[in-house]
């Protein structure tokens, strides 16, 4: 995970000028700033309501992603294949993690929804032996999937 204190802190000048920049009509321009880590969460809330979906798939590439722009991403993303970038991030909601393939999932992101799901001690060890176990075989499972098979 990334620690809050390993983000750039901006100067609201610099927050106003990326914040422009993410309003911008130019798309290069918004694509473009859609690919930088950490990005300040106004910017971020802007950026993934983008109307082009390669902005938005670009902003859910990221690993960095605050919490309340997870939040609205998964409110309001429509596009499967952008919602289940969404789903591997970190703060995505377990109902929305359950569907996504183990193999694609980040430990991170496993470990908070296991943390979520209100796994024991025992049950986490054993479903993060499972995950690390499916990481090669690419079967296809859910974390949705094999935290049923678990309980």
């Amino acid at each position: 995970m990334h620690p809050v204190s390993d983000r750039p802190r901006y100067s609201e000048e610099a927050e106003d000028e990326l914040l422009a920049q993410a309003m911008s009509a130019d798309l290069g321009t918004r694509f473009t700033l859609a690919g930088i880590e950490f990005l300040p969460r106004s910017v971020q809330l802007v950026l993934v309501t983008d109307p082009d979906e390669a902005v938005r798939g670009s902003m859910y590439a990221m690993r960095t992603l605050d919490p309340a722009a997870v939040r609205l991403a998964e409110q309001r993303e429509s596009r499967p294949t952008l919602r289940q970038s969404v789903a591997r991030q970190l703060h995505a909601s377990l109902a929305l993690k359950r569907t996504v393939p183990l193999h694609e999932l980040f430990e991170d992101a496993v470990r908070v929804a296991l943390d979520d799901a209100g796994l024991s001690g025992e049950e986490r060890e054993r479903a993060l032996m499972e995950w690390r176990s499916a990481l090669p075989q690419e079967t296809g499972e859910t974390l949705g999937e094999m935290l049923d098979r678990l309980r």
